[in-house]
């Protein structure tokens, strides 16, 4: 098996190889190189954001990633999503454009729509701050009166509070969506009714699971990343097996014991976890997976990552 080297590691080593790629002038092997270290700093990036939720540190690969090819249409989205929650608004938009224009690592059309929505939300709040700062002026400067009200009588200025929304991720075996606040709440009642239904959500930097009348403490990302392949997987999975999911899905060594504790911290915190989990002994490994006839929801604030996305 391939050595996975830890994040530091591999960043030094590909870094060396590109310079040395760059030295001796062989454009193939450069061109390889900075296609990998594009791909690493993205995707180690995106992990930081997403499970470590350190977006300064974040910022920091996504920007590598953007210095070796500016128009990465993934690294400008999440570049772009950080620079948004900063409340960075302006630039923020012109990454997201960036991002919808690329062809390189294209958007899907999911991505895409939460793009054009986080741009449109962006565009609202940029106006709306020019709009009090109008009438900021409006209170203590002269103005031509006459000049200002024709002006304001042809452009349309929104109901802000109306148009302002949350948007999430709405993501089942077959159908992927995107909804908003209410259609939340609509979720998480039919979820209170239903016995075979069971939500997985990252919501307010908080994961839970919510399980008719129950719903979870907090999951740490070591934790939710464990039990996120556990309902994804309809067959029985050993702790070897997650491991290896788990660093496919982000390069970066997971052992079993790591995904042991994970177990012993998810039966803490859910309760109710044996109503939805089948466990059984296969040899000397224990094997997970979801029960017959249950239905997980997985729900993530729209610009957030899933543990499997790419």
């Amino acid at each position: 098996m391939e050595q996975v080297l830890a994040p530091h590691l591999k960043k030094r080593e590909l870094e060396k190889q590109y310079k040395e790629a760059m030295k001796t002038k062989d454009k193939t092997k450069k061109e390889h190189l900075r296609s990998e270290l594009v791909k690493f700093y993205v995707q180690y990036g995106s992990y930081l954001k997403t499970d470590v939720k350190n977006d300064r540190e974040a910022l920091k690969y996504l920007e590598s990633a953007l210095r070796y090819e500016k128009d990465h249409a993934l690294a400008n989205y999440r570049y772009a999503h950080i620079l948004y929650k900063q409340g960075e608004f302006v630039t923020a938009l012109s990454h997201f454009q960036r991002a919808l224009d690329s062809e390189i690592e294209a958007l899907s059309d999911t991505l895409k729509q939460i793009t054009y929505m986080y741009m449109a939300d962006a565009s609202l709040k940029v106006a709306k701050e020019a709009i009090e700062k109008s009438e900021l002026i409006e209170g203590t400067a002269s103005l031509d009166e006459e000049k200002v009200e024709t002006l304001r009588g042809k452009l349309s200025i929104p109901e802000f509070d109306r148009l302002e929304k949350a948007w999430f991720r709405r993501i089942t075996d077959d159908l992927e969506e995107t909804i908003d606040e209410v259609q939340y709440e609509s979720l998480c009642e039919e979820a209170f009714f239903d016995p075979n239904l069971v939500i997985l959500a990252n919501k307010d930097a908080e994961i839970r699971l919510k399980y008719q009348r129950f719903t979870s403490e907090p999951l740490e990302n070591s934790t939710y990343r464990v039990l996120y392949f556990v309902l994804k997987s309809r067959d029985f999975l050993d702790n070897k097996t997650l491991c290896e999911k788990m660093n496919l899905a982000i390069e970066l060594e997971t052992n079993e014991n790591g995904v042991r504790t994970a177990f012993t911290r998810i039966r803490e915190k859910i309760p109710f976890w044996d109503q939805l989990i089948e466990q059984r002994k296969n040899g000397r490994r224990t094997e997970h997976r979801l029960r017959d006839g249950m239905n997980v929801v997985f729900v993530t604030e729209a610009g957030e990552l899933l543990p499997d996305d790419v």
